[in-house]
């Protein structure tokens, strides 16, 4: 039997900020790539919502705009609910990922002059903005447009603000900013398919929504018609932990088993998955890794929408899928969860944190010098006393317990990239290329080399990285 000798670069805690990433980004230029031994970690968030997505609109309050999420992600002082708030370090990349359906449709609400405020059912949600969750999901799930919400201009104009924001924010070399959006297809209303899509571009087509079709595979036939037009384009899954064991099945979207195609074309379009984020970890849950003593980290295990069911652990972890995808691969061909790694929070405020002194629950990050909750701000945080807003019978169905227990949320994470300089070109590489990992949240920085030849003594050597 050979020989496996697998070699882990020593983790480093960066939470001192002793010569980060962003740091050392000048140490090879643009047309003089650094070799792969040179790469450098850089550290950035993938998942990301601000006042453009209607959940986080209309059941969060969230007012912040795109521009203003990237000026605190890159560690500029920003206003939220009137306070000042500065991130307390700089991000290297992120992305906003506001959600496809409806996208910019209920910050219309804000501008009193516009026609959809002017309306009745703008008025209505006015008074009640809660009540938009479930007037735009019924007009999701039901392809019913609604006339009074003017949605395809407003959408339209949303799309152009985003890319604006996103390159207007964008320095290479400092701060790398992706153009993207988030496809949220969930079949029955229950099950999370979710994917973020990110563009290398600096403009791109017009999102795909689950309105044009909930089926990752339609999703797929988008990217690559967006290819063949030069848009340089992925998606990566997210939080398949509460997916109902649908997004690692052994079958596709209509229940057939997997084929070479499908899974030459999931491979192709979907390198990556989230592993970590703000509701759960998707890597592993004790029904799967019963002898693991860390497999019941951050589980958030219940249906999004029916939180009184457990979702399927089969099908719905990444450990278990990348056995799965050797099956596969023994069958027809083709591996189609070959995937790399990445962490994020999905926070709904626009402000992405992942120290755990600014995470108070829920689905935010906070500046703890300035927003921390206190008094009954802070027991409602806590799931001492209840939300008035959690107990209200307007509340959507299915949203209220879903956000009732504030326990099951955590911190964001992170996703670091090992790339030659800290720009779309070189970062985009190093997600295609799988060359990244994720926390949950800690600057650490971890590279792994395996193989069936080093010798014994590789440690030994001062260029043990470039020979590995």
């Amino acid at each position: 039997m050979r020989k496996t000798t697998l070699i882990i670069m020593s983790a480093v805690l960066a939470g001192c900020r002793a010569k980060t990433a962003g740091d050392s980004a000048t140490t090879a230029s643009a047309d003089q790539p650094a070799a792969p031994d040179q790469r450098r970690v850089f550290f950035g968030d993938l998942h990301l919502h601000t006042t453009y997505s209607f959940d986080a609109w209309s059941l969060m309050g969230t007012k912040t705009t795109p521009d203003e999420a990237y000026k605190f992600a890159r560690g500029e002082t920003v206003q939220f609910m009137g306070r000042p708030v500065k991130r307390a370090w700089p991000l290297d990349f992120t992305a906003v990922t506001d959600h496809s359906e409806n996208m910019g449709v209920m910050s219309q609400l804000d501008d009193p002059a516009t026609a959809f405020a002017q309306s009745d059912m703008g008025k209505q949600i006015i008074k009640n903005p809660i009540s938009a969750f479930n007037i735009l999901k019924h007009a999701v799930d039901t392809k019913t447009p609604i006339s009074a919400m003017n949605a395809k201009p407003a959408m339209a104009a949303a799309w152009d603000r985003e890319m604006a924001a996103a390159n207007g924010n964008y320095e290479p070399g400092k701060f790398t900013t992706f153009i993207g959006y988030e496809w949220s297809s969930m079949p029955q209303g229950k099950y999370n398919l979710h994917r973020n899509v990110f563009f290398k571009n600096d403009h791109a087509p017009a999102p795909f929504s689950s309105a044009d079709s909930g089926k990752p595979e339609d999703l797929w036939t988008y990217l690559e018609h967006a290819r063949a037009k030069g848009f340089d384009v992925v998606a990566i899954p997210h939080n398949a932990n509460v997916s109902g064991g649908l997004m690692f099945d052994w079958n596709n979207s209509e229940g057939r088993p997997i084929d070479e195609a499908y899974a030459q074309r999931r491979a192709l379009n979907e390198p990556l998955t989230e592993i970590a984020q703000n509701k759960g970890v998707s890597e592993t849950s004790p029904q799967l890794s019963g002898s693991d003593e860390f497999a019941n980290f951050e589980i958030f295990d219940h249906l999004l929408t029916e939180p009184n069911t457990k979702s399927a652990p089969h099908g719905s972890y990444i450990r278990e899928a990348y056995g799965r995808g050797l099956v596969i691969q023994a069958k027809v061909g083709a591996n189609p969860y070959k995937m790399g790694l990445v962490g994020a929070t999905d926070f709904h405020n626009g402000l992405s944190t992942s120290d755990e002194d600014a995470f108070a629950s829920g689905l935010f990050g906070v500046d703890p010098n300035t927003t921390l909750p206190d008094g009954v701000k802070a027991k409602r945080a806590l799931g001492l006393i209840p939300s008035p807003a959690l107990i209200d019978d307007r509340v959507a169905e299915g949203v209220k317990p879903a956000l009732d227990d504030p326990t099951i949320f955590g911190s964001g994470g992170l996703t670091g990239v090992w790339a030659e300089h800290n720009d779309r070109d070189s970062i985009f590489a190093a997600l295609k290329r799988k060359e990244t990992f994720a926390t949950s949240g800690p600057r650490i920085r971890v590279r792994a080399f395996g193989g069936w030849n080093f010798a014994a003594d590789t440690l030994g050597h001062p260029d043990w990285v470039s020979q590995a």
